[in-house]
Formats: C-alpha cells, sequence, structure tokens
C-alpha cells in the first residue's frame, strides 16, 4: 500500500471511530438521562428538548451518523 492510501487509510479509520463514539453517546443519552438538552455552537442558549421530540431528535440524529458510517467503512473497503 503506498504513502498516499495509508494516509487516507488512518483518515477514514479516525473519522470512523469518532462516528461510533458519537453514537455511543446517543446510546448513554437513551439510557441515563432524563432530560435532553441542545444548544448551538456560537450561541449561549440551551434549549431543554420536551419528551415528545426526544426520541425523534435522537433518531435522526442516530440515522445521519449511522449512514455516514456506513459509506466510510464502505469506502475503507474499497482501498
Amino acid at each position: 500500500m503506498d504513502t498516499e492510501k495509508l494516509n487516507k487509510a488512518l483518515q477514514i479509520t479516525s473519522a470512523i471511530e469518532g462516528l461510533r463514539a458519537k453514537l455511543h453517546v446517543i446510546e448513554q443519552f437513551r439510557t441515563y438521562y432524563r432530560e435532553t438538552y441542545l444548544r448551538q455552537e456560537g450561541y449561549p442558549t440551551t434549549v431543554l428538548v420536551p419528551d415528545e421530540l426526544e426520541e425523534p431528535i435522537l433518531a435522526l440524529i442516530e440515522d445521519h451518523y449511522k449512514s455516514k458510517l456506513q459509506e466510510l467503512e464502505q469506502e475503507f473497503k474499497e482501498l
């Protein structure tokens, strides 16, 4: 494997591990936290997510990360 492919593989591996860590955090939210808060970078406001929206929001975020994870895993296999 040449240096370019090796660097690309390392970048993909790092990104995959990052996504897996984010998915783990989502699972922890579901298991341990009673209240979920959202905040946007750069803004001082934090919003309590109503109970009825908590699971749909977490599911959307989880689906996004799982989709990216599958893309990266496929790209890694193609190397």
